[in-house]
């Protein structure tokens, strides 16, 4: 496995075999990454977050974590509406993640 972690998609983190989807997915989670800790242009970037555990956590405690916050959309809209520091990203996350699930 090779990559950042923070950024893999869930199954290639559980060792699934790779495909364009996982791609897709860390895509997404690149997106959210930086909306959540990227305050605008000029501004300093917001260091600490609910996501920052995600740095440390091994692999499959990582997996749980993703698919913790993905699971339930209701609960996946209060996330990245309260977690996003730059307001043109909002509503974005779950457009995206609904393209990736089809």
């Amino acid at each position: 496995m090779t990559g950042t972690k923070i950024f893999m998609a869930i199954g290639a983190l559980r060792g699934e075999h790779h495909t364009f989807m996982h791609d897709l997915e860390s895509f997404f989670w690149v997106l959210i990454w930086t909306c959540v800790h990227w305050n605008g242009p000029g501004k300093e970037r917001q260091k600490e977050s609910r996501f920052t555990k995600w740095n440390y956590a091994h692999t499959e405690e990582l997996a749980t974590l993703k698919k913790g916050e993905v699971d339930d959309e209701k609960d996946f809209d209060m996330t990245t509406y309260d977690g996003y520091s730059f307001p043109a990203a909002e509503g974005g996350a779950q457009t995206t993640w609904g393209s990736i699930l089809g």
